[in-house]
Protein backbone atom coordinates (compact mmCIF):
# COMPACT_ATOMS: atom_id res chain seq x y z
CA UNK A 1 0.00 0.00 0.00
CA UNK A 2 1.35 3.26 -0.97
CA UNK A 3 0.79 6.78 1.73
CA UNK A 4 -2.07 8.04 -1.18
CA UNK A 5 -3.43 4.71 -0.81
CA UNK A 6 -3.87 4.57 3.05
CA UNK A 7 -4.77 8.33 3.01
CA UNK A 8 -7.73 7.56 0.94
CA UNK A 9 -8.59 4.07 2.62
CA UNK A 10 -8.53 6.14 5.81
CA UNK A 11 -11.22 9.05 4.34
CA UNK A 12 -13.48 5.51 3.24
CA UNK A 13 -13.19 4.82 6.75
CA UNK A 14 -14.10 7.80 8.30
CA UNK A 15 -17.51 7.32 5.44
CA UNK A 16 -18.76 4.71 7.84
CA UNK A 17 -19.58 6.93 10.26
CA UNK A 18 -20.92 9.36 8.55
CA UNK A 19 -17.83 11.38 8.46
CA UNK A 20 -16.43 13.26 5.12
CA UNK A 21 -13.30 14.96 5.71
CA UNK A 22 -14.09 17.73 3.01
CA UNK A 23 -11.65 20.09 3.73
CA UNK A 24 -9.05 17.03 3.59
CA UNK A 25 -10.23 16.19 0.47
CA UNK A 26 -9.90 19.74 -0.88
CA UNK A 27 -6.54 20.18 0.52
CA UNK A 28 -5.44 16.61 -1.49
CA UNK A 29 -6.67 18.11 -4.52
CA UNK A 30 -4.84 21.52 -4.42
CA UNK A 31 -1.86 20.00 -2.92
CA UNK A 32 -1.65 16.58 -3.47
CA UNK A 33 -1.53 13.85 -0.64
CA UNK A 34 1.76 14.09 0.76
CA UNK A 35 2.22 18.00 0.58
CA UNK A 36 -1.56 18.43 2.25
CA UNK A 37 -1.07 16.16 5.07
CA UNK A 38 2.23 18.28 5.83
CA UNK A 39 0.50 21.23 5.67
CA UNK A 40 -2.38 19.93 7.51
CA UNK A 41 0.17 18.07 10.26
CA UNK A 42 2.23 21.37 10.59
CA UNK A 43 -0.84 23.49 11.37
CA UNK A 44 -0.43 24.10 15.37
CA UNK A 45 -3.87 23.77 16.20
CA UNK A 46 -6.51 20.82 17.32
CA UNK A 47 -8.29 20.39 13.81
CA UNK A 48 -11.93 20.15 13.79
CA UNK A 49 -11.29 16.64 12.24
CA UNK A 50 -9.23 15.80 14.51
CA UNK A 51 -11.52 16.26 17.35
CA UNK A 52 -14.41 14.47 15.29
CA UNK A 53 -12.29 11.60 15.26
CA UNK A 54 -11.76 11.72 19.03
CA UNK A 55 -15.46 11.90 19.39
CA UNK A 56 -16.00 8.49 17.24
CA UNK A 57 -13.04 6.43 19.04
CA UNK A 58 -11.33 6.43 15.47
CA UNK A 59 -8.45 8.51 15.92
CA UNK A 60 -5.93 5.82 14.08
CA UNK A 61 -7.56 7.40 11.14
CA UNK A 62 -6.24 10.76 12.02
CA UNK A 63 -3.47 11.84 9.80
CA UNK A 64 -1.19 12.28 12.73
CA UNK A 65 -1.01 8.65 13.42
CA UNK A 66 -1.01 7.66 9.97
CA UNK A 67 2.61 9.95 9.80
CA UNK A 68 3.52 8.62 13.06
CA UNK A 69 3.39 4.53 11.58
CA UNK A 70 6.72 2.82 11.04
CA UNK A 71 6.20 2.49 7.02
CA UNK A 72 6.00 6.42 6.22
CA UNK A 73 9.02 7.13 8.59
CA UNK A 74 10.88 7.87 5.60
CA UNK A 75 8.25 10.59 4.05
CA UNK A 76 7.94 13.06 7.19
CA UNK A 77 10.52 14.99 8.86
CA UNK A 78 11.25 14.31 12.69
CA UNK A 79 10.02 17.75 13.26
CA UNK A 80 6.67 16.80 11.02
CA UNK A 81 6.08 13.86 13.24
CA UNK A 82 6.78 14.96 16.20
CA UNK A 83 4.16 17.54 15.78
CA UNK A 84 1.75 15.10 15.11
CA UNK A 85 2.82 13.28 18.28
CA UNK A 86 2.34 16.26 20.17
CA UNK A 87 -1.41 16.49 18.88
CA UNK A 88 -1.93 13.25 19.83
CA UNK A 89 -0.18 13.41 23.17
CA UNK A 90 -2.54 16.70 23.71
CA UNK A 91 -5.99 14.15 23.28
CA UNK A 92 -4.25 12.23 25.87
CA UNK A 93 -3.98 9.30 22.89
CA UNK A 94 -0.30 8.47 23.24
CA UNK A 95 2.30 9.06 26.10
CA UNK A 96 5.19 11.20 26.59
CA UNK A 97 7.97 9.61 24.38
CA UNK A 98 5.70 7.09 22.24
CA UNK A 99 5.29 6.52 18.61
Amino acid sequence: MTFEQRIWSAIEEMNEFQYKPQYLINMISKYGVINAVKRLVLNPSISQGLERLKKEDALHLSLESIVLEPEWKNIFTENERNIARKKLEYLNVVKQNGT
